[in-house]
């Protein structure tokens, strides 16, 4: 997707009401994601984090551990959703993901979901290069990607650009089980979600989890 597209879509209203709903935002899907951040930012006492595309800000509200959190979004729209759900350990700020205007390797941990394989290599190249500039030595990069045919392509790029990568996670991105939430309580239906994601072929599309270290 063309950078100046991928922005003119996140400033749609009806964009921002359809991410809104239930029907996009599957409980499953923000408890995985929330849960793999938690454990990140307690194991490495990670103080300092950032969202590089935090959208309306749903996993930012679960998290939990750190000091200080900016979300950024190029979306206007998006963000004052954002700032409605957000308490004060989270600094919501309108930026530009390919020109961060941060002080060098200030970060512990930078993350973004949904986003990095929406672009082409050129884009994702500046994108490596901007969040190698704002994190610190050692500091974590953790993002997804759902296309199966550039998962080796993007594999191989982190390598190439100062990164190292120390795990690669499947998980259910768009989750099949959104009748289970319907008819189950919650509880219930995330232990038959997490049970049955385990097994092979249940639940796909799926996509990958890369937890990368700047070097």
């Amino acid at each position: 997707m063309d950078r100046s597209e991928f922005k003119r879509y996140y400033q749609d209203e009806r964009v921002v009401k359809y991410y809104k709903s239930e029907e996009y935002f599957e409980n499953l899907v923000l408890r995985l994601q929330a849960e793999f951040l938690n454990n990140l930012i307690l194991k490495r006492n990670s103080d300092l984090v950032l969202d590089l595309a935090c959208g309306l800000g749903r996993v930012e509200q679960d998290l939990f551990g750190f000091r200080q959190g900016v979300a950024l979004d190029s979306s206007q729209e998006m963000l004052s959703v954002a700032r409605q759900l957000l308490g004060k350990k989270w600094i919501v700020v309108e930026g530009d993901v390919f020109n961060l205007n941060f002080q060098e390797e200030f970060f512990d941990l930078a993350y973004s979901f949904d986003f990095i394989d929406r672009f082409d290599i050129s884009d994702r190249f500046l994108i490596y290069k901007q969040i190698f500039k704002v994190l610190k030595k050692n500091g974590l990069f953790v993002f997804d990607i759902l296309d199966k045919e550039i998962k080796d392509i993007i594999e191989n790029e982190i390598n190439r650009n100062g990164f190292n990568i120390l795990k690669i996670q499947s998980y259910i991105k768009y989750n099949s089980f959104k009748y289970f939430f319907k008819l189950l309580p919650e509880t219930r239906a995330m232990r038959v979600a997490y049970k049955l994601e385990k097994q092979n072929g249940i639940g796909k599309p799926f996509g990958w989890l890369f937890l990368c270290e700047r070097l």
